[in-house]
């Protein structure tokens, strides 16, 4: 008889903290789909240079108030889906989802989501308390900003994660009668192959992206009426949109699942850098 056969290999603390979870997750998948940080990040700054334009930037704090009420009840609302989860998980549904190796992907966004509305309600109360630097203009456009997108975005991972416990629900019910020793694991696994030829092409084209874009601004501020300039920089940006997305295309014939995730990331950054840019300029 083996003496191995049954044995656990123990897991360190280590293992199982914050980063390393994160690091785990985001191996497969984007913490923020695009259409919610898209979302967030176009109503946060459609709603900034409203208040801009009107201006009603003295009405930040009253805002931040708000804010802080409204997401001390939906702070609630997480406390409660967490309930919601522990009903419909048993022993034997956990067992299976681990043989599956699916266990972080299926806990660890409880723990983002909570992280995510701590900093926003933290923020908030810390602002409220102190009321910091109410009279710098730039300082309560940033502030507004920060809070309406945090806000934004903790809403729609919200709701993000409770779809994901009914979607739970329905795989529970699906597998209720499948024997776990059936189900092969290697399927739902997925191996973490990285081309590293991929790799520093990613951070190549990183690099010039956000160079890109500070040259666009730089541009749009002074160089735009010069016409030659002006033909010049929309053929570079249409070039290079093109090649990201040739190059994303390529991640995903070539099952570069881990890269395709950082690229789509490195999207979302440099669209928040546009804005952030853009704040700058007011």
């Amino acid at each position: 008889m083996d003496d191995n056969k049954g044995t656990i290999r123990p897991i360190k603390n280590k293992e199982l903290n914050f980063i390393s979870l994160l690091k785990s997750y985001t191996q497969e998948q984007e913490l923020f789909s695009f259409f919610s940080f898209i979302l967030s990040l176009l109503l946060s700054l459609v709603v900034v240079l409203m208040f801009h334009h009107f201006n009603s930037l003295d009405l930040t704090h009253k805002i931040v108030n708000n804010i802080f009420i409204a997401s001390s009840a939906i702070f609630g609302i997480i406390i409660a889906s967490f309930g919601l989860f522990a009903a419909i998980t048993d022993k034997s549904f956990l067992k299976l989802i681990n043989n599956l190796g699916q266990i972080t992907n299926v806990l660890f966004p409880f723990w983002f989501c909570s992280l995510l509305w701590s900093i926003l309600l933290s923020y908030c109360l810390v602002t409220s308390v102190l009321e910091l630097d109410t009279e710098n203009y730039r300082y309560l456009i940033f502030q507004l900003f920060f809070v309406l997108f945090l806000f934004f975005l903790s809403i729609g991972y919200t709701l993000s994660l409770i779809g994901d416990i009914l979607k739970l629900t329905i795989h529970k019910a699906n597998l209720i009668d499948v024997n776990i020793s059936t189900i092969d694991a290697k399927k739902w696994n997925t191996q973490i192959n990285i081309n590293k030829s991929y790799l520093i092409y990613l951070r190549f084209i990183c690099v010039i992206g956000f160079l890109l874009i500070t040259y666009d601004l730089f541009w749009l501020k002074f160089l735009k009426e010069f016409i030659v300039l002006t033909l010049v920089t929309g053929a570079f940006n249409l070039s290079y949109i093109y090649l990201y997305y040739k190059f994303i295309n390529s991640l995903k014939k070539e099952k570069q699942i881990a890269l395709k995730v950082h690229a789509k990331d490195i999207v979302k950054l440099q669209l928040l850098y546009i804005v952030v840019l853009t704040l700058l300029s007011i």
